[in-house]
């Protein structure tokens, strides 16, 4: 077990800090490339956190890895639920038709903030949770 693990364990604040440091912005990112929703994003990101610390409390994660990797995991599981709350068919792909065709009405299109924002934000939900773990969460097809 690392030092940093350990004195977090023990609830040391620098620890718990630095840990926090090291990963608050890619799981921040990450929610907010999901959910296209930089306020519901950070609500994940804090709800995230607050798993880690209990499962490291529990003794469930033994290296930084493994926290970096709980994070990222919890952060995907948690904006899934957000956005199936917000919409139940959000996952589901259309019968008989290719999923990487969809049809899109330029009159809905957000060409608002940096080109990747306005990828993401035009991206059903379906397609922005696959293009964004594969690219960003460095999930595999396998």
């Amino acid at each position: 077990m690392s030092t940093v693990l350990e004195k977090a364990r023990r609830g040391i604040p620098e620890a718990m800090n630095a840990l926090y440091e090291n990963n608050r912005n890619e799981v921040l990112f990450l929610g907010t490339a999901l959910l296209a929703d930089e306020s519901t994003a950070e609500e994940v990101t804090v709800a995230v956190f607050k798993r880690a610390w209990n499962a490291l409390i529990e003794g469930k994660i033994d290296f930084e890895e493994d926290f970096t990797d709980f994070v990222i995991r919890e952060t995907v599981s948690s904006c899934k639920v957000h956005a199936l709350k917000k919409n139940a068919k959000a996952f589901a792909t259309p019968v008989n038709r290719n999923f990487a065709s969809t049809v899109y009405d330029p009159k809905k299109m957000s060409l608002e903030g940096s080109i990747c924002d306005v990828i993401l934000s035009n991206l059903p939900v379906l397609h922005r949770f696959v293009y964004v773990l594969h690219a960003l969460g460095r999930f595999s097809n396998q």
